[in-house]
């Protein structure tokens, strides 16, 4: 289920806080970029009980992504993919 994640919203107030959606492109100047990945670390959870989410991009022109940011013991709201397969997904070693 956790693989499957959409788009985050951060902060407990979800109309004011940070979203984040797969897909995204984002312009900065160090370069272009796209979010690939969102996703639930789950062994995390397992070794300290928290809730920690990474992020991952995919850099223009690069093949592999790498992560970006993360977010740990903050309010998160998932949204998940209706669809099984998702054209961003990539295995993240």
């Amino acid at each position: 289920m956790f693989e499957n994640i959409r788009k985050i919203t951060i902060g407990s107030d979800m109309k004011n806080g940070m979203h984040y959606v797969v897909g995204t492109k984002y312009n900065t100047p160090s370069g272009k970029f796209e979010l690939c990945n969102i996703i639930y670390d789950e062994r995390h959870w397992v070794k300290y009980g928290t809730l920690k989410v990474d992020l991952y991009i995919l850099l223009e022109g690069e093949s592999a992504p790498q992560p970006w940011k993360s977010f740990q013991d903050m309010p998160i709201a998932f949204e998940y993919n209706l669809n099984k397969l998702n054209k961003y997904e990539h295995e993240i070693a």
